[in-house]
């Protein structure tokens, strides 16, 4: 099962995603938005490893990441979290954090985005290839 509402594959949500979701979606209907875009949280990842120079898997399997490893895992995990498409729960898995890490990073990365120029212009590319 996909977005809880259609049972089979990739290819086949894909292709009823296709037909039958508008070009333009209704923002008064926020599920309408979360099926029609395809959002693939490891795709989004690869692409963040690139950008941001790093390993998310040294992300996973450090015990605790400090500096400028952290602060880019954390600006990982906040584009995951701002598209909506994922829980907490969902994203921790993914760099090995409980769902409660995940809102903490979210929480600390929103200031460090605002000041750090350099940061955000990466952030923003990154973003920018999703459209996001």
């Amino acid at each position: 099962m996909r977005h809880g509402l259609i049972l089979g594959s990739k290819q086949f949500v894909e292709k009823i995603r296709k037909k039958y979701t508008p070009a333009k979606t209704e923002l008064s209907i926020p599920q309408q938005g979360q099926v029609a875009k395809a959002f693939d949280p490891e795709i989004y990842l690869r692409r963040g490893e690139q950008i941001f120079e790093c390993d998310i898997e040294h992300f996973v399997r450090a015990k605790r990441l400090t500096g400028g490893e952290k602060e880019i895992r954390d600006v990982l995990l906040y584009g995951l979290w701002r598209t909506g498409q994922l829980k907490n729960e969902h994203i921790g898995n993914l760099f090995g954090l409980s769902y409660s890490g995940v809102s903490h990073a979210v929480k600390s990365v929103k200031p460090k985005l605002a000041k750090n120029r350099k940061l955000r212009a990466k952030f923003d590319h990154l973003n920018s290839l999703f459209n996001l």
